[in-house]
């Protein structure tokens, strides 16, 4: 039987062949709730509409927005009262989660979010992203804080070098700890050693706890 979700997302949710790709448009990826990238990272932005409100406020008014659910999303966080809220905004059309992110990173001027990887995705692809929240990305060229007075066809024009976002993420990276904490990730390292990586992991912990002065030297 189909949910009181589903029947919501399917009376409110746009698929691909439903939507106008050719006018400008900001692409919102909705995250996945309960996550900790929303509640606490985000702050207020925890309400993820209220984002959306700000920045449907902020958008040119010859372009819009299309906010595509999450693909792992269900019924919590998402009432009626959820999609009643969203259908009140007239430049924000909500899509269908199975809408490639691909064809919404390569098409929008711009990539919104709270704190998802879609932001990270767009400023690969040359694309600026807006952030709510405290993305790890949030210092990278083209990545810009989210304003309710900021210039939203400006920031489109943002010309990210390549080469300098790749010099600042390697910059990043030198500033990591060693060590895997998700086992989802040991499979990207064909020869991961798991006893050495609990090693890693014990070592780095304890170095920082350290440095901090939470353990003496």
């Amino acid at each position: 039987l189909e949910s009181d979700y589903q029947r919501l997302l399917r009376k409110h949710a746009r698929s691909a062949d439903e939507v106008n790709f050719q006018t400008p448009f900001i692409y919102f990826a909705l995250h996945l709730e309960p996550e900790s990238s929303t509640l606490p990272s985000a702050g207020v932005y925890s309400d993820q509409l209220l984002a959306l409100e700000q920045l449907s406020c902020a958008c040119p008014p010859d372009w819009h927005i299309l906010a595509k659910e999450n693909p792992k999303q269900n019924h919590f966080a998402r009432d009626a009262y959820f999609f009643e809220r969203l259908a009140c905004l007239q430049n924000v059309t909500l899509l269908q989660p199975d809408v490639p992110s691909d064809q919404l990173i390569d098409g929008a001027r711009i990539v919104a979010t709270i704190n998802g990887t879609a932001g990270w995705e767009a400023l690969c692809s040359g694309t600026p992203a807006i952030y709510f929240g405290h993305p790890w990305y949030r210092e990278l060229p083209g990545a810009q804080q989210f304003s309710p007075d900021m210039d939203i066809r400006s920031i489109a024009e943002t010309q990210i070098d390549h080469s300098c976002l790749e010099k600042q993420v390697s910059q990043l990276q030198d500033k990591m700890l060693r060590g895997v904490i998700f086992r989802k990730f040991e499979a990207l390292c064909p020869e991961f050693d798991h006893n050495q990586n609990l090693d890693d992991c014990a070592n780095e912990i304890a170095l920082f706890l350290t440095r901090n002065g939470y353990l003496a030297r």
